[in-house]
């Protein structure tokens, strides 16, 4: 589509960190993208982003005539039996939740926004800056369906199987899915055949012959990835609460605050089980990536497990 991708401009970090409180509409990504202009001619190149995706959001809402939230718990979420997975701004999932964190050039970044380099004495742990001391508003509705679910670990392992072991699309949904373009591997919001991975760390290599079709994604404070092999029919579900995400980040030292020992958490979750039948429904191809949460809930950062009556998560 062209549009320039607003998570990795400075400027658009700069707009949002003078209305932090202040939630983004579908409308205004937009707007900002297309003040961009296009980014390359039609047909010529490829280059991620995440504003088509809002406009998927807006389509789907113009076509079915209700909330996106409501067309995915509908037509996907509740079918797959899904309990503790949320599209903000309309959604949110219970609290507590685990603090996210910025490190390294992120961080910097942030002790250098005026707004938010003003929060930094109280935010600021170690070599960490704590996102859950700022505002939460505009950062969590920026994504929207772009990339802004929250869930727990095991429904999104669920949700990225069910897509492609016949739960929840029919094999010429499937095959269309998983159709690449001449310009790279990746096909509608789905790397096929090496790991989608693009933060801190050495590259991430997969056995000789091994197929898999993987998404990933992060926003300040958290990356998430997951990935399905189809071979074996295992979808596995990875989470962090620290971007750039690096196993190598210190452990909190001796004497810190306790919020710090969250920072750097993992949560994996896979998923083999034979899912029940369900229905075969005909979703929106485009409703492709924001299934896998690139604002992952951080509820699910660290020890946690949930409850009919509660979320507990260890503070």
């Amino acid at each position: 589509d062209g549009f320039a991708e607003y998570a990795f401009d400075l400027g658009f970090y700069l707009q949002a960190s003078e209305r932090l409180d202040q939630v983004f509409e579908p409308g205004e990504i937009i707007d900002w993208a297309i003040s961009k202009g296009p980014q390359h001619a039609p047909g010529t190149a490829y280059a991620y982003n995440t504003v088509g995706h809002n406009v998927v959001g807006l389509v789907i809402e113009a076509v079915t005539g209700q909330p996106a939230h409501e067309v995915l718990r509908e037509r996907i979420f509740d079918p797959l039996d899904l309990k503790a997975i949320f599209l903000p701004p309309a959604e949110d999932p219970p609290q507590p939740v685990v603090h996210g964190y910025a490190a390294t050039t992120l961080k910097a970044a942030f002790d250098l926004l005026p707004a938010t380099a003003a929060m930094a004495p109280t935010a600021t742990v170690g070599e960490v800056y704590d996102i859950s001391v700022v505002p939460q508003e505009a950062i969590r509705s920026a994504g929207w369906t772009g990339g802004g679910i929250e869930a727990q670990m095991s429904d999104v392992a669920h949700i990225f199987r069910a897509m492609f072991n016949g739960s929840l699309l029919d094999q010429d949904m499937i095959t269309e899915f998983l159709t690449t373009s001449e310009f790279s591997n990746y096909a509608l919001g789905i790397s096929i055949g090496e790991a989608d991975v693009n933060t801190a760390g050495a590259a991430v290599e997969l056995s000789e012959g091994t197929i898999s079709y993987s998404h990933g994604g992060g926003v300040p404070g958290f990356r998430s990835h997951a990935a399905y092999y189809p071979e074996f029919d295992i979808a596995l579900a990875i989470s962090t609460n620290v971007l750039p995400a690096s196993p190598t980040l210190p452990c909190s030292p001796a004497g810190s605050s306790p919020r710090s020992s969250q920072r750097a958490t993992i949560s994996l979750t896979a998923t083999a089980s034979r899912a029940p039948h369900r229905p075969r429904i005909p979703l929106p191809l485009l409703l492709k990536h924001q299934l896998v949460s690139n604002h992952s809930w951080p509820g699910v950062l660290g020890p946690s497990v949930y409850e009919p009556s509660s979320w507990k998560t260890e503070q």
